[in-house]
Order: C-alpha cells, then structure tokens, then sequence
C-alpha cells in the first residue's frame, strides 16, 4: 500500500496526542501478539519515514508496558470513558487514589451506573473531598433520586468552591425537596453572580410553577364552595316545593 504524506501527520498525530491503539489499529486491551503484528506492518508500510517509525516504537511501548489502571487513565482522558471503565474496574482497588476512584465513579455515572458510582465517589470523597469529588457525589444521588443526600454534597460544593453554577445546581435540588423559600434564595444568589447564568432562567421558570399551583389551589377551593352552594340551593328549593306541596294537599 502507497503511503501518503498526510498517513505519515495523523499516525504521528494520534501518538503524540496518546491516541496509541488508533495509530497502531489495534483496540484497547489487545494481545501482547496483536499489537506486535500491527506495529510490524506499519514499521514496513512507513519504512521510509524514520520519525514515524520512532513514533510507533514509543506507542508500542507504551501499550505492553500499560496495566490496566494506566489505559484505563489514558483512555478517559481522551473522553473514551465506555472503553475506560473495563480497565479502570479491573485496575481501581478498595483502597485505590482519590483520583482514581473520582474518575471510575465518572465512568459509571456515564455508564448509568449510579449506584455503583456512589461508593466509588464516597471513597474520593471521603479520601480527599474536593468540590469536583462532592459535585459528582451528588449527581450520582440525583440520578437515584436521593435528594437528601445530593443536597448535602451540593452544601459541601458551594462551600469548597461556590461559583453560579454550584449555587444553581444547589438551588434546583432544594426546588425538588420542596424547601422554595431556600431554592429562591440560592437562585437568587447565583443570578446575581452571573445574570446570564441558568439561575436566572430557572428563577422564572419556578415562579411560574408557583402561580400555576397556587392558582390551581385557589380554583380547587372555589371549586368545593361552590358545590357547597350549589348542594344548599338545591335543598333550599326542595325544601320550598315540599312546603307549597304541604300546603295544597288537604289534610
């Protein structure tokens, strides 16, 4: 096969960006003897190129001395978390780094695993407790719908960090455990640290859930009082008809 000058940039590219098994053809976790072979035929295909050949040296390398905690790493930060988080569950122990545990607690989030991800993301917080490791703490809880619980890591956010999005995120929980008077006023908050934030949104948004239920309660009691009246007016011409009847039937 005739190789291009551009085959040469991307295969060089992907190396460089740790893109390895892309380069090399291979998938994640292939065999010791897969990744040989690929490397063997693309040394020969880019025989004439010796940088890209130093490149597939490096990226060979790289795979065979790779566990599984390592591509498992690698791999989620080049945002392919589905083929992540086989190597990071096999690679991430009980008594693994805060960091390693925050991001196999992400992968499983992504992998609509929440209750997994929980005890991974308890064990960072709980080894570390950084907003990042909380804030996820708490988007696993919401998806489980523990409120309760997702809105003490949100607590726990705006306190490490605090910025409009920590207050906007900890202000919709609040709606949802319905605490409103507290919802508005962390809204509130973070609208005015950024207006054009989705506080400010969602502040409007809940208003109008409010006047619609009030308004909905308002009609529900109109409602019942005039079924009220309207029973008491029936019974009231009853009760006039029986006495017109009483007083022209003779006794």
């Amino acid at each position: 096969m005739a190789t291009q000058p551009n085959d040469a940039t991307r295969v060089t590219a992907q190396i460089a960006r740790g893109e390895h098994e892309e380069a090399l053809g291979v998938r994640p976790g292939a065999t010791p003897e897969a990744v040989s072979r690929a490397h063997l035929a693309l040394l020969h295909r880019f025989r004439g190129h010796a940088w890209v050949r130093e490149a597939l040296n490096r990226a060979k390398g790289a795979l065979l001395r790779e566990g599984d905690l390592d591509r498992g790493r690698r791999l989620f930060g080049l945002d392919r978390v589905r083929d992540a988080l086989p190597f990071l569950e096999a690679g991430v122990t009980a008594g693994g780094m805060a960091e390693d545990c925050l991001i196999l607690g992400q992968s499983l989030c992504h992998a609509r695993r929440f209750g997994e991800a929980v005890a991974h993301l308890s064990r960072a917080v709980a080894r570390r407790g950084t907003a990042e490791d909380h804030a996820w703490l708490a988007v696993a809880y919401e998806r489980l719908g523990a409120w309760r619980e997702a809105e003490l890591a949100h607590r726990h956010v705006v306190a490490l960090r605090g910025n409009a999005d920590d207050f906007a995120a900890h202000g919709q929980v609040l709606w949802a455990l319905g605490r409103h008077r507290e919802a508005a006023i962390v809204l509130r908050h973070s609208a005015a640290m950024n207006p054009c934030g989705i506080a400010s949104e969602l502040l409007g948004r809940y208003r109008t859930a409010l006047w619609k239920a009030r308004l909905e309660e308002v009609r529900r009691r109109c409602g019942h009082v005039v079924r009220k009246v309207g029973a008491a007016r029936i019974v009231f011409k009853w009760a006039l008809f029986a006495i017109a009847v009483g007083c022209l039937v003779p006794g």
